[in-house]
């Protein structure tokens, strides 16, 4: 585990953090397989992204895309809200996942992942 990726409860729910706010290209970069690895291994599909004060750039879109293929794969949905997002990075987060709302605080992202089923009642609801 790492301090800028966690699981968090939400109203009984678990939702992974991830807590990129300030950092650099690079850090960013190193924080990716952190993420990628929890999702799969937790098998958790709700995913809050703090992105405030953050850059983006072609090897973050690659990765980016690369990790939620992955995680698209292991479990068949993702559910994402980004917090802090602007201008190019919400075109390019649009191009990668359409299953997100791009909230403007970490509760109104916890509260919208809250109204999302969980993998097990998708199942169900199959």
């Amino acid at each position: 585990m790492n301090e800028r990726v966690q699981i968090i409860e939400y109203k009984n729910k678990k939702i992974i953090l991830v807590d990129l706010s300030n950092l650099s290209i690079e850090e960013i970069l190193n924080i990716f397989p952190i993420y990628t690895e929890m999702a799969l291994s937790t098998r958790i599909n709700l995913v809050a992204m703090d992105i405030t004060n953050t850059y983006t750039d072609k090897r973050i879109k690659e990765e980016s895309i690369e990790s939620s293929n992955k995680a698209l794969t292991a479990l068949g949905k993702q559910n994402n809200a980004p917090v802090g997002i602007r201008g190019i990075q919400k075109i390019i987060a649009n191009a990668i996942n359409r299953n997100q709302h791009f909230a403007a605080t970490r509760e109104e992202a916890y509260e919208w992942l809250f109204k999302k089923p969980t993998e097990q009642a998708q199942k169900l609801l199959k």
